[in-house]
């Protein structure tokens, strides 16, 4: 295993989640990306009009979210809610 790889890995959490629960929301500062590895989420977003477009997206098992605030170093542009138990691994940039 590369060095570089080695280092993400090591940097990696396990979370836990339950049904419903928010792990991302709009507009929170930015800290960590997620790994979806059981389970499910809805992604939704609040438009600039104030509306609420619930399950905008389903996220599953194998896909990820967060990166973009990590990336661009920006507020959280959607709200990530648990469908279900989720098994997820957490990297974070501190």
């Amino acid at each position: 295993m590369n060095s570089f790889l080695f280092t993400v890995v090591s940097k990696l959490e396990t979370v836990f989640t339950t049904p419903e629960e928010t792990i991302i929301k709009q507009d929170d500062t930015s800290e960590h990306m997620y790994y979806i590895n059981s389970g499910d989420c809805t992604v939704n977003v609040r438009d600039e009009k104030r509306k609420e477009h619930i399950a905008l997206k389903i996220l599953v098992e194998g896909q990820h979210f967060g990166e973009i605030g990590i990336i661009y170093k920006c507020k959280r542009t959607t709200t990530v809610l648990s469908r279900n138990y989720n098994t997820m691994a957490r990297l974070g940039i501190r």
